[in-house]
């Protein structure tokens, strides 16, 4: 219970206790949020790998460790039962300048139809069980949307998933 009042608590500031955007160093923030992540990267024996010279955007650098933590946290959480955890977070900058960045895993998917409804609070699909709020991904869409920004996953069932997300540069 304490768990979810603090993601509560965390969900509703992202808006109201967000600091001033300013230039970001993306590479900074990966290797920030693995280092938060350490034990659970080592636990799961995950193969993670980050594409080097991340653009770098304007944001919140807490958010956007926040955010990129609890992306990679899923991809460690969600892993399919039968195969090594592999997960790569890369970005670009397109040709409209904005930076877009992604985090792809090799986990058990999520069905189409429930793409949408994995961004709201406290959703979860199917009978998959693990520790958790149900709040992690509707603070990750938080954070992106203060930034001005859209995510989406691409993924079916069974096949992992890729979470694409753009920010501004």
């Amino acid at each position: 219970m304490s768990r979810m009042i603090s993601d509560l608590v965390e969900f509703s500031r992202v808006e109201t206790r967000g600091a001033s955007f300013a230039p970001v160093d993306m590479d900074k923030v990966a290797a920030d949020a693995v280092a938060n992540l350490a034990l659970a990267i080592d636990e799961a024996v995950a193969v993670l790998t980050i594409q080097p010279g991340l653009p770098a955007c304007l944001g919140d650098r807490e958010q956007l460790v926040r955010l990129l933590q609890n992306l990679i946290s899923n991809a460690v959480k969600f892993r399919h039962p039968d195969r090594p955890v592999q997960i790569s977070v890369g970005g670009r900058i397109r040709d409209d300048g904005r930076r877009e960045y992604w985090v792809a895993d090799n986990g058990i998917g999520i069905a189409p139809e429930h793409h949408q409804r994995i961004f709201m609070i406290f959703q979860r699909i199917g009978n998959v069980q693990v520790a958790g709020t149900g709040i992690g991904l509707a603070v990750v869409k938080r954070i992106v949307e203060r930034h001005g920004g859209e995510i989406h996953v691409d993924s079916a069932a069974d096949q992992g998933a890729t979470f694409r997300f753009d920010l501004p540069g």
